[in-house]
């Protein structure tokens, strides 16, 4: 696909988690991005767009005001994200995070909404699934 070629994060080791999803409500699937399981990055996530509409000029680009961390910015060892319908939706997707596999990382579940170009926490999903156990966590939304 022309265009879909980039770094997510510079210098970045170790890989990353993607999902994508229609977190702006355009009809479009975006693109979001959180570093892979590394002791050096925290749970720094990342929204993009995609813009096919100059063919083979299409070209990726951040989404406005969709890159934050998920977590205390102490929390290292990156995240995992997914995507699922707001209930009652045909298109409109929210976020999911839990923080990466690592010591420390305790199972935080958290849902996120992109509304009008800035990201907001969901309060109604914001838990630990496992108390004060765990080592990170795995999301998985549906489409």
């Amino acid at each position: 696909m022309p265009g879909l070629e980039y770094f997510a994060y510079a210098g970045l080791k170790y890989g990353l988690n993607f999902t994508t999803g229609d977190l702006d409500g355009d009809g479009q699937e975006d693109i979001v991005t959180a570093p892979g399981p590394c002791s050096t990055y925290g749970a720094f996530i990342r929204g993009w767009k995609y813009d096919r509409q100059h063919g083979p000029d299409a070209r990726i680009s951040l989404l406005n005001g969709f890159s934050f961390f998920a977590y205390d910015q102490g929390t290292k060892y990156g995240a995992d994200v997914s995507c699922g319908l707001y209930p009652g939706e045909k298109s409109k997707h929210m976020l999911f995070t839990a923080p990466g596999p690592g010591e420390g990382n305790r199972s935080h579940i958290r849902g996120w909404s992109y509304v009008a170009g800035a990201i907001q926490s969901i309060p109604g999903i914001n838990f630990f699934a496992y108390g004060a156990y765990g080592y990170g966590g795995h999301v998985a939304g549906e489409k």
